[in-house]
């Protein structure tokens, strides 16, 4: 299928339906994501370019529709893909989905702020610059206290990659989504109920 006819047939309608949900407020089940997130970050490394855009996007809408912080373990784990462009797009959805919450979790978590800095030393390219740029992007979450011993657990020939691309970051704002959805929390319902108001929502959007 050309791009063009891709775009048409499958992109825009399936963001639009994502849109929506996201907009009256609705919430996926933990079954629903278990299944989905791990298929969508794997086959997110897909040969054809176009398939690729198509799941990176549906990732970013896809946030709205569940709680992040239950999101994190599938999206740790899909960071350590053998399938590189996977492990680069799971990076940049880490990115991309980082609060305050999840980046505290981060702060206090050797574990995984070893496998982070494995991934900021691998072979391929693409996966060190995400991984570099998902470090820097912690940076907005937490205080500059918390930031500097984070990176005292680094190796030292990443800790000045990391401060550099850091300090290049403007301060994170909230998305036009999540505004709106705070301004109008009584569209906020899982499956027709009320469901608890998420706070905290921000994406680093800089690119190192």
């Amino acid at each position: 299928m050309p791009p063009s006819d891709y775009n048409i047939c499958i992109d825009k309608p399936c963001n639009l339906f994502l849109e929506q949900l996201a907009s009256e407020g609705v919430q996926l089940s933990e079954r629903e994501v278990q299944i989905l997130l791990p298929n969508i970050l794997e086959r997110s490394g897909h040969n054809m370019p176009a398939l690729r855009e198509f799941m990176e996007s549906i990732l970013k809408r896809s946030l709205p529709l569940y709680p992040r912080l239950k999101m994190l373990p599938m999206v740790l784990h899909a960071t350590l893909s053998k399938n590189k462009r996977s492990a680069a797009v799971a990076l940049r959805f880490l990115a991309e989905m980082l609060d305050r919450q999840i980046a505290a979790v981060l702060a206090k978590s050797q574990k995984e702020l070893s496998v982070l800095s494995k991934l900021m030393d691998d072979k391929d390219g693409d996966v060190r610059r995400t991984a570099l740029h998902a470090v820097a992007c912690l940076s907005q979450y937490v205080d500059g206290e918390v930031f500097e011993r984070m990176l005292s657990a680094l190796p030292k020939l990443l800790q000045t990659p990391v401060r550099a691309a850091a300090s290049r970051m403007s301060p994170a704002q909230p998305s036009p989504a999540l505004e709106a959805t705070l301004q109008d929390p009584a569209r906020r319902h899982e499956r027709g109920s009320r469901c608890t108001t998420q706070i905290g929502r921000a994406s680093c959007r800089e690119r190192v």
